[in-house]
């Protein structure tokens, strides 16, 4: 009987372990895939706002007294909201 119970014991330790082993390969596995897509996202996203910052820049260049006439006109409206709060 006490063969039995060591035999059950030491399988069941046996079976512990590697479902164990098998859960750490599987969390790690899982870990990898996510690094692995958020790498993929952050050089999505990279790549996108690298074409938006270049057709930004190139619009501007393009078109610089529209922006200046924009700057100019936001500061008016500001400094005409700060100087009539007094």
């Amino acid at each position: 009987m006490a063969t039995l119970s060591n035999t059950t014991s030491s399988a069941a330790n046996s079976a512990n372990s590697t479902v164990d082993k098998a859960k750490s390969a599987i969390n790690a596995g899982l870990s990898s895939m996510d690094m692995q897509q958020l790498e993929h996202l952050k050089d999505e996203a990279m790549d996108k706002a690298s074409q938006y910052y270049e057709a930004s820049t190139k619009y501007v260049r393009e078109n610089p007294f529209y922006f200046m006439g924009g700057a100019a006109l936001a500061g008016g409206v500001i400094g005409y909201l700060l100087a009539r709060k007094k």
